[in-house]
């Protein structure tokens, strides 16, 4: 806590890596995407992803076990969701300069995705880890976990509807998670 709120700098962790190369993996085949009009191949993708890890400086076992997970649960999730990509969908959007007030409080953050429907957004946050399938938890553990997607979700309707950019444009309407890992039922 006190090295985020004080911005000590210190090493990502093996999963904060991963989940990081995930994430520019993804903002990278929506650049495409927009950029070629066309989807690139999941091996480009996977290869992007391999890349992007590959500049963290894992240790060698973390790297291969990294490298593997990813290839694995991107591939999958590729196959399974790719199609509902689209080129009009906003990607990794920062706040970090929208001047986003709420009361004399600032706020700040990235949003993974944003859907936008004439004035209605819908905002999808991408997660790395074991999937939650339901807001009903299943222990204490998974019961903080949601708690915390749920504020988090919260936050950017908060971030979006008060921002320079969005203010009396965009209502929130829906807030999602998408797990890249999937499901024991492999979804």
């Amino acid at each position: 806590m006190t090295h985020n709120l004080l911005r000590f700098p210190q090493a990502p962790s093996p999963p904060a890596s991963y989940g990081d190369a995930i994430h520019k993996s993804l903002q990278w085949t929506y650049g495409q995407l927009k950029n070629a009009n066309k989807f690139p191949s999941s091996n480009l993708v996977l290869e992007y992803f391999s890349d992007v890890l590959a500049k963290k400086h894992l240790r060698p076992a973390d790297q291969v076990s990294m490298d593997k997970r990813g290839k694995q649960n991107l591939g999958e999730y590729l196959k399974q969701r790719g199609h509902t990509f689209s080129k009009t969908d906003i990607i990794e959007r920062g706040f970090h300069n929208d001047g986003v007030l709420v009361g004399s409080a600032h706020l700040s953050g990235k949003i993974d995705k944003m859907v936008i429907k004439g004035p209605e957004a819908e905002v999808i946050d991408f997660k790395t880890g074991k999937p939650s399938t339901s807001w009903q938890p299943k222990d204490p553990y998974e019961k903080i976990k949601l708690h915390k997607y749920a504020y988090q979700l919260m936050f950017y309707k908060l971030l979006i509807e008060n921002s320079a950019s969005y203010q009396k444009k965009l209502i929130v309407k829906t807030g999602a998670l998408e797990f890249i890992e999937p499901s024991e039922s492999g979804k």
